[in-house]
């Protein structure tokens, strides 16, 4: 159950109303901060599918490494994203004390700046995926830790596509007997609700769309509802005909 919650966070590898001000208070200083801002996002996921396909993650390391540069909770936010995509590609390669590292790394980061919607539900993630690291005593406090940063997200900005993506995974890969398993479709329905951004500021997170759908198709499959995981599936890629991974899904339903 652990390796194939790391599996699926790969896909993934985040008060009503109000706008996420906190992320953008950051102090940016010229054009070339802005421009590096505004496209950090599509750098960081180029440079995430690169790792798989060269056998490292040389380029996400030097992309935390400019990230460094910069004060504030943007870049902060960035940083603990692309820590979580560290912690997700060494996990997958079967390195998971260095996994544990960056995922810890990213906890950090982001709780060093003032915390919005989007780096609370980015920490929910980062707490979620750290408890396959954790002993079976520790894992129902890590796990309520997460929960409480999922909803201070949800506190901040309920509009959060993120959030709920992030609630849904934790809740699909917490065993039945754990009361898991009980939300996943209205969590990932909702998510599909939602807005990419929380502000028209383009140098905010947009991702997840695509991971919602990825794990809203395997979730109906994979609970016998095969009829509508077709559905989603073909509403997926037609929104997004180029994504790989929900293209790979076309093999769960071949005769």
């Amino acid at each position: 159950m652990r390796k194939v919650l790391a599996c699926t966070a790969l896909f993934l590898a985040l008060m009503a109303g109000c706008h996420d001000s906190t992320l953008t208070n950051s102090t940016f200083v010229g054009q070339d901060t802005d421009s590096l801002f505004f496209h950090t996002e599509d750098e960081i996921e180029q440079a995430f599918s690169s790792s798989f396909a060269l056998g490292n993650m040389d380029t996400l390391v030097r992309l935390e490494k400019r990230l460094q540069a910069f004060d504030g909770p943007l870049a902060a936010y960035w940083r603990g994203y692309i820590a979580y995509l560290q912690g997700i590609y060494l996990f997958t390669e079967n390195k998971r004390d260095s996994s544990s590292l960056y995922i810890e790394q990213g906890i950090e980061v982001l709780k060093s700046q003032e915390l919005s919607s989007e780096s609370s539900a980015l920490l929910g993630m980062l707490y979620n995926f750290s408890v396959q690291f954790s002993s079976n005593v520790m894992i129902p406090v890590i796990s309520h830790k997460a929960d409480s940063y999922f909803q201070q997200s949800l506190a901040l900005d309920s509009n959060n596509l993120r959030c709920y993506l992030g609630m849904a995974n934790k809740d699909y890969y917490t065993p039945e007997k754990f009361g898991g398993k009980k939300n996943v479709n209205d969590l990932l329905q909702k998510a599909l609700t939602k807005p990419d951004r929380l502000d028209e500021d383009a140098r905010l997170p947009s991702w997840g769309r695509e991971q919602a759908y990825e794990l809203l198709i395997r979730h109906n499959f994979e609970s016998g509802k095969v009829a509508a995981a077709k559905t989603y599936y073909k509403e997926a890629v037609e929104l997004f005909p180029m994504n790989y991974q929900l293209i790979r899904l076309s093999s769960l339903f071949l005769e």
